[in-house]
């Protein structure tokens, strides 16, 4: 089948360079729609960067934010950019073709559909301005690919990437980085939260957790959970001042240290890993999960021992009973099946008016092999 598959590929690909089906296929009504859909995406690929530095230009230009509050003219908005009225208009003309801007009667431009979702989200505006660096960086693709560029711009401002000793970087390496990181955690803080409850829990471990922004957006959902971040110490420092402006301490704590080599801060019961999964590839988890796994399994084995002493020292009625209800395991810190020692106590202070033990039946069985049930038996009112 596979063999087919590339079969067909080949002879399609045979077709489509073909320059006379292409002129046969531009003018046939049944296929015109299409081929004229695919001449539109080639275009793209080819006008890409045109239009990145085109979104780039009206990001610095604060274009979006002159147009925020209504729809102005031509003239004034070239002033207000500080540009010659000609190119003031190309570039509305291209943000124009992009959706970007709309062009009003008048000689007046306002902000078009995509233009007024930029307004709404502000992380992507600071990606735009970010990814100048990339685009410097691919001025030469091949030279980059065969490795002749040296250090890149974009390895530069990302100093996690190249250094040695992570935790050894000074402020101002990491600064610009990490603010960038808090604006981009809009984009997905909002959906995180939106998908999952953290209300449930005891304490949040945010590990790699930049300046907070990511704690910051689940203090306000989940309004009285304990909250910790763990980063590297120079980024932990800047996250302790943002709880300080946020009014978050001593609810929030910041502590400091390499996810990679240091153990976490004990406590949590649950732990977020946003930015290491953004931002480090795959293969950099494993040392620190397993850490956090054998801490996790270390705690879990004292739990169980603490709970199968407590119900060893209980009466055998009431050790029968535990067991019979299903509470004579423990739940585990790490989420397994079974009871904490407080909920096993309600349980059966809630239970001993709903259960009884059953009637012995009439019965030929000896009584060796009868087994004692405990079952539930209703109460309603007459």
């Amino acid at each position: 089948m596979q063999r087919i598959l590339e079969t067909c590929r080949d002879a399609r690909n045979r077709l489509l360079a073909n320059p006379r089906f292409q002129r046969w296929a531009a003018t046939f009504p049944l296929t015109r729609p299409i081929a004229k859909r695919h001449a539109h995406a080639l275009f793209d690929l080819c006008a890409g960067f045109v239009y990145s530095q085109v979104l780039l230009a009206c990001v610095r230009l604060r274009l979006f934010d002159l147009l925020a509050d209504g729809p102005r003219t031509g003239a004034d908005l070239a002033a207000a950019m500080r540009l010659p009225t000609d190119n003031a208009e190309r570039l509305l003309q291209a943000a124009i073709s992009l959706g970007l801007v709309e062009c009003r009667s008048g000689d007046r431009y306002s902000l078009g559909v995509q233009g007024a979702a930029l307004i709404g989200n502000r992380s992507i505006a600071a990606l735009v301005e970010h990814h100048a660096m990339l685009y410097d960086d691919l001025r030469d693709p091949v030279a980059l690919l065969r490795g002749e560029r040296g250090v890149t711009r974009l390895s530069a401002f990302w100093p996690y990437a190249s250094g040695e000793a992570p935790a050894e970087l000074a402020d101002d390496q990491l600064r610009p980085y990490t603010a960038l990181m808090a604006q981009s955690q809009e984009l997905i803080a909002g959906d995180l939260l939106d998908a999952y409850d953290f209300g449930g829990h005891k304490c949040l471990l945010d590990v790699g957790g930049g300046n907070g922004a990511f704690v910051a957006a689940v203090a306000a959902r989940a309004e009285q959970l304990p909250l910790m971040l763990f980063d590297l110490p120079p980024v932990a420092a800047l996250a302790r001042e943002f709880f300080e402006l946020a009014h978050l301490t001593p609810r929030a704590q910041a502590f400091g240290g390499s996810f990679l080599d240091d153990a976490l801060p004990a406590g949590a019961d649950i732990v977020t890993l946003v930015r290491v999964v953004h931002d480090h590839d795959d293969d950099e988890d494993p040392p620190m999960s397993e850490s956090y796994a054998a801490r996790q399994r270390e705690r879990d084995e004292r739990y169980q021992r603490e709970y199968a002493e407590w119900i060893n020292s209980l009466p055998p009625e009431e050790r029968r009973k535990f067991k019979e209800m299903g509470l004579d395991k423990a739940y585990l810190p790490s989420g397994s099946g079974g009871a904490t020692k407080d909920s096993a106590e309600s349980s059966r202070a809630r239970c001993e008016d709903s259960y009884e033990e059953p009637e012995e039946p009439a019965s030929d069985v000896p009584a060796h092999q009868e087994t004692s049930l405990i079952e539930p038996c209703s109460h309603h009112p007459q």
